[in-house]
């Protein structure tokens, strides 16, 4: 370890700073920055004063006023654990400028930014040579949070000229989050079932003057499962997102812009989306209602809300929060899940009989991204949608994919099998769904000719012409009847090889920085689209299959 900050001079902070007219098109320009002139910074301060972001007069508060914009509710940045170190104080303040101004991050960012600092002082009793020791065997015990608060460490370090800052940044530079640590996803059975109950309320709700009282959650859930959107900009919709082109319909979305740290973009973030007709009218419809009440300019308005709701307005505030949220998302889990379909909703990821998962708003971006990966949607374009600025985010997805799969087969089986998990399923984009609709053919099921060695019929009216499929069981037009176990085999474990080997091959083509071959990364993708499609049918058939007592 070294005493001085040549290194950390000499690297500087990473800066990624957007520039733009508006903020759904702006282009990412990527630099090295150290502490600057104060006279830029004090610039920077006033500039965010001007604009309504800080309301204090003075840089040299010592709690700053902060609001995302006039409808968000306050932040309070306090540098009062400072007080003894004006010079650390400044580097602090102008390390949070930086944050707000040039990179435009969130004030919930750069709020959870002071207080992994204000920790760090703590532990280093204000960057004390004297305590790196100490320091070095604290570091040894850190788990995934705190490794993610080293991360903010660093930067802070880089960008400060701090004496004594290289000795503790020698110890946290090389520190990255653990391997494989994605999100904790909900059980997917539970998600399945919970999409069940959205879409069969909504269907008995819609046409009663009752329908909008719970609103926000049935657009949350419909709207964020299809198209990757973080909570706060699902809070954030404009009333007027939508619109038509030509006899298609459009949805637009103000994109977050997304914090230091990551690599350049792959390509440009998309703000709108192609929306089915349905998802069109839905918020249509939601939109000429809510005109009659108010004239926010938000989709989600609390006073519309609150008038729906209670029948007062209880909120004048114009931007949804999430506290706001979680009042009509808990109605909905008590009047509806448990008052109407009789589960409830656990408060953590372990269930129990006729328990569902709890279900994080931030869930649904995760279920929207699986979703389109089963689609064979491509990978570029699935990184757009999300806003991610690389491909590799992708990656820890593929092993919640089988899981997810294997969920769906489960759920199909006990449609068939006429369990009483629920009435019918929901509308379900992939093969697997073929597999139900033999209980919907009744009695002219048995007309249909038997194939494949009379393991099932056929409905397709153009034998063989419509024979695209090397075997039946992966055809639309084939219901299966007596399916040998061993052919289930042989297809499962051919499937699970073909499986391994293009997964390996798109985490090969993602890993390539350099080499982005839309054509090949396509064709990977629909692919292992294919393939999961294909153990969807094949483990819903076994489990069709399986003479055990399931779980109701």
């Amino acid at each position: 370890m070294t005493e001085d900050n040549s290194n950390i001079k000499k690297q500087g902070m990473t800066v990624r700073e957007y520039v733009g007219e508006n903020k759904s098109s702006y282009l990412v320009i990527k630099y090295k920055m150290n502490n600057t002139s104060e006279e830029t910074y004090i610039e920077m301060f006033h500039e965010l004063k001007r604009t309504g972001t800080l309301i204090n007069d003075s840089y040299d508060d010592d709690l700053w006023i902060c609001f995302e914009d006039k409808d968000s509710p306050t932040r309070r940045l306090s540098f009062s654990f400072l007080e003894a170190h004006p010079q650390m104080e400044k580097t602090v303040k102008n390390y949070l400028l930086v944050k707000l101004y040039v990179q435009k991050c969130r004030l919930l960012t750069v709020t959870k930014r002071l207080l992994h600092i204000k920790h760090f002082m703590e532990d280093t009793d204000f960057v004390d040579p004297d305590n790196v020791k100490d320091y070095q065997m604290l570091v040894g015990t850190w788990d995934g949070n705190k490794k993610r608060e080293a991360i903010a460490i660093k930067e802070f370090l880089e960008f400060s000229n701090l004496d004594h800052a290289g000795l503790y940044y020698d110890l946290v530079k090389n520190i990255k989050k653990a391997e494989n640590s994605y999100r904790e996803l909900p059980d997917f059975q539970g998600v399945l079932i919970f999409d069940y109950i959205i879409n069969d309320y909504w269907e008995k709700i819609k046409d009663t003057k009752d329908r909008y009282r719970l609103f926000p959650v049935i657009l949350w859930w419909k709207l964020t499962t299809a198209i990757p959107t973080r909570p706060v900009e699902f809070y954030n919709l404009r009333r007027d997102c939508i619109y038509e082109r030509n006899g298609r319909y459009f949805f637009k979305i103000e994109r977050l812009k997304t914090e230091l740290g990551k690599k350049l973009a792959v390509s440009d973030i998309v703000t709108d989306f192609e929306i089915n007709e349905e998802l069109y009218f839905l918020i249509r419809d939601y939109v000429d209602y809510c005109n009659r009440i108010d004239d926010c300019i938000y989709l989600i308005s609390p006073p519309t809300c609150d008038v729906i709701y209670r029948n007062k307005v209880l909120n004048t505030r114009q931007k949804f929060i999430t506290e706001k949220m979680n009042i009509y998302y808990h109605a909905f889990q008590k009047e509806v899940v448990e008052g109407q379909y009789h589960y409830k909703m656990a408060r953590s990821r372990m269930t129990r009989d006729r328990e569902l998962p709890y279900i994080y708003y931030g869930d649904t971006r995760h279920l929207a991204i699986m979703n389109m990966m089963l689609q064979g949607v491509n990978p570029i374009y699935i990184a757009q949608l999300a806003g991610h600025h690389t491909l590799d985010a992708q990656v820890g997805y593929y092993s919640h994919l089988e899981t997810f799969t294997t969920a769906k087969s489960y759920i199909l089986s006990q449609f068939m099998k006429g369990n009483s998990l629920l009435k019918r399923p929901s509308n379900d984009v992939n093969m697997g769904e073929k597999v139900i609709e033999k209980e919907l053919l009744g009695t002219d099921y048995y007309a249909l000719p038997k194939v494949a060695k009379g393991q099932g019929r056929c409905s397709s009216k153009k034998i063989p012409y419509e024979c695209n499929h090397k075997s039946c069981l992966f055809c639309k037009y084939f219901f299966p009847e007596n399916v040998s176990e061993d052919l289930l085999t042989y297809y499962k474990e051919e499937n699970d090889r073909n499986m391994a080997f293009v997964k390996k091959s798109l985490q090969s083509l993602i890993g390539q920085i350099d080499l982005r071959d839309d054509a090949e990364l396509q064709q990977s993708a629909l692919q292992l689209s294919v393939l999961l499609n294909q153990k969807i049918v094949l483990d819903t058939y076994q489990y069709k299959e399986e003479k055990i007592d399931e779980k109701q």
